[in-house]
């Protein structure tokens, strides 16, 4: 376990339960706390907007759209919080997309454990 990881407070917006699981445990295993999970972008809105966190986890094509994209756009200018990508999608318009939003880290799918910490360690430093 990193040191501080209980204190670190994570939220993940996921459309894939699957992918959920696997992320919530991995967290999990490192002491991290997770402050919430949504599926969709109405309740990742409601989430974001009551959760106390520190860093999100997000998923580019929520829904199968790109609305994680758009999430990221409001973390960045609304709420002014780190947030990490998680997409299983490399094409070069979204990568382009997602840079105008700022991200401290773009994951790609599968995520290796190691990976997923240090972007969760490097958005909260970023």
């Amino acid at each position: 376990m990193y040191q501080g990881c209980e204190e670190i407070r994570v939220v993940i917006i996921e459309d894939e339960s699957s992918w959920c699981t696997i992320i919530s445990a991995t967290l999990n295993s490192f002491g991290y706390t997770i402050a919430g999970i949504a599926s969709d972008f109405e309740a990742a809105v409601r989430l974001l907007d009551t959760a106390e966190y520190d860093v999100v986890l997000l998923d580019v094509g929520l829904g199968g759209q790109n609305s994680g994209i758009e999430l990221g756009r409001m973390l960045h200018q609304k709420y002014n919080k780190p947030f990490v990508y998680i997409t299983g999608n490399a094409a070069t318009h979204t990568t382009n997309q997602i840079l105008q939003t700022f991200p401290a880290a773009y994951l790609l799918k599968p995520i290796q454990p190691t990976a997923l910490v240090t972007a969760v360690q490097g958005a909260l430093r970023a």
